[in-house]
């Protein structure tokens, strides 16, 4: 792989099947596990941090993420399944996650165009996470 087809690959996230928002770039893809000493004490993963992308302002991510990083603790928190795909220039995916019972724990909005936000940054925790 060349540097210049490194900049042709983009990611898609989807909450039920539903197109949401597209970033260039995702991180937080790891799972390790914890360990007392000479014990293992289950998975740990870290959050999903998804930079530089756009979303509809009136969409179902959107209204998401306001309510549950707008409320505080003031209100239950809904949680959803999750689904990230790396997809190539023609939109082919090439590679999808799936994380379970996730939702947001940040988002910085960098400016409103066209009634899309741009996002420099989506951040998400999870309970776990599997490779399709």
């Amino acid at each position: 792989m060349t540097t210049n087809e490194l900049g042709l690959f983009y990611f898609q996230l989807s909450i039920s099947v539903e197109k949401q928002a597209f970033f260039q770039e995702a991180s937080g893809l790891t799972m390790d596990i914890e360990n007392e000493p000479s014990l293992p004490m289950g998975a740990k993963h870290s959050n999903l941090v998804l930079k530089r992308g756009f979303v509809a302002q009136d969409g179902l991510l959107s209204k998401w993420c306001e309510q549950t990083l707008g409320a505080g603790l003031s209100a239950p928190i809904s949680t959803y399944t999750l689904s990230l795909e790396l997809l190539n220039e023609q939109g082919n995916r090439i590679m999808q996650w799936f994380f379970y019972d996730a939702w947001p724990v940040k988002w910085q909005v960098t400016s409103i165009k066209d009634k899309q936000l741009l996002l420099e940054t989506l951040e998400f925790t999870y309970s776990y996470f599997n490779r399709s």
